[in-house]
Parts: structure tokens; sequence; C-alpha cells
């Protein structure tokens, strides 16, 4: 197996001041809202269904990296890549180490290589890191300053994975990480993304017939038709669950 090894520069630049853009890093916690139920007894009988986490690799900071990402890509002439959930969990798994450690560094924390294969992923993989940037613009503009990152950003991989951090004095770690997926990744990737597709469609309704007794006519009971009440507002069955909680999905990766 050979192993990239681009040229790793890494982008010291301490942004002073909190000058927050449209790029700016999500930081707003996720906030829950219901409707709110005109009685105990139907509050019960609806309860809310909770809220599906999101998948990292759909995270707004993230997704808005791969964008950014793809546009200088676009502006050098190269097509644009993926946002692979596997390669996002690396990365954003040394985002996290570097804050919380403070080792700005590629080879801490087992290496590239070694942090892709942790999570499933056995192709080759390049790894730009960035600190002390304040929005997504900033992160990629050091990388497009520094020709080793550069490449990186050109390079052919056709998947990507970001990940975003901050420390306890409110430094941000960047890390960008590009792979070349084996033919077993591609199946992986396949089959997660399949499995969340599915688990996001609503559950199927089933319903069952009850079967007529096979009872000869000259035995079967004798009955007589009931009326049954009109439908009303009093007697109507409790329809679906209306109590929808809305999430914001917009907060960073936890450290």
């Amino acid at each position: 197996m050979r192993y990239c090894s681009p040229v790793f520069l890494a982008s010291l630049v301490l942004i002073v001041g909190s000058v927050l853009g449209d790029d700016s890093p999500s930081s707003s916690k996720p906030v829950a809202s219901s409707a709110a139920t005109s009685s105990t007894a139907e509050s019960t009988a609806r309860p809310t269904k909770p809220k599906r986490p999101t998948p990292l690799h759909r995270h707004p900071t993230l997704t808005r990296m791969l964008d950014r990402n793809n546009q200088w890509r676009a502006s050098a002439g190269m097509g644009p890549q993926r946002l692979h959930p596997a390669l996002t969990r690396a990365a954003q798994d040394h985002a996290n180490y570097m804050a919380r450690t403070g080792s700005f560094s590629h080879h801490s924390n087992g290496g590239p290589l070694s942090r892709a294969s942790r999570y499933g992923f056995q192709g080759l993989v390049r790894e730009n890191i960035a600190m002390g940037q304040v929005t997504i613009s900033e992160a990629f503009q050091s990388w497009r300053n520094s020709g080793g990152h550069w490449a990186n950003i050109c390079c052919d991989a056709p998947a990507a994975g970001f990940g975003y951090a901050i420390d306890s004095a409110g430094n941000g770690y960047w890390v960008g990480v590009y792979g070349y997926p084996t033919s077993l990744d591609d199946q992986r990737e396949q089959a997660e993304l399949a499995a969340e597709k599915a688990a996001e469609q609503p559950p199927a309704k089933s319903e069952t017939t009850p079967t007529k007794p096979n009872v000869p006519e000259s035995d079967a009971p004798k009955t007589e038709a009931v009326e049954q009440p009109a439908a009303t507002k009093e007697n109507m069955p409790l329809g679906g669950d209306q109590d929808s909680a809305k999430g914001d999905a917009n907060s960073p990766p936890a450290n």
C-alpha cells in the first residue's frame, strides 16, 4: 500500500477579536419546541417523539466546510468532493484531540492513516490542520496560502471529511482529511447512508382484517344491527402526533 505524504504545513494564525460572518462555526445550542396541549390527558395520549440525532457528516459547520472546500476546488478547475462519514469522524476526532490536549500536530493521536483506520476507512489519506482562525473562510484562506495544504485541497481524492473544535481558551482547531476509498470503503459508505435514509422514513402502517369464522348459516347466531352514533368532536379518535419537536442542529461538534 502506498502512502501519500504531502508537505504538511501548519498555519498558526491567531485572529484577535470576534468577527463572525456567515461562515462562522455554528455555536447555538439545540432548541426543542413543542405545541402546547389543551389538557394533561391529551399530552399523555400524544407524547412528543424524540428527535433523532443529526449524523456528524450532516453537521452545518462541517457541511459548510465542504462547500468552501469545493468552491476553492472549482476555482482551480477541480470537481467537487463528497463528505465521507468515516473521514468526517476521523477529522472530528483529531480536532477534538488537539483542542483537548493542545497538541497541534499531524502525527499525534495516532497519525492520519491510523485515525482513518480507527473509523473503518482503509484507503490512503491526506490531511490539513489549522489553529486560531475564527471563520471557515479564514481557515481555508490559510490553507490556500500554503503550497502543501493547497495541493491537498486540489488533489484527486474523491472524498473528504472535516472537523472543528475549540479549546478552553476559545481557539479554533480545523481539520480537513482527503481520502481515496477502496471498494470496501465505498460499500460501507453506501450501506451507512442507506441505513440513515431508512431510519428517516416513517414507520409503515399495517392493518389487519379480521377473518369471518366459518359457521354454517343455520347455526350462526342471529344479530341485530345497532346504529352507530355519528362522529362528533367529542368522540372522534385522536389524530397523529402533532407535537413535533423542531430542533436546531447548529451546535458545534462536541469537544
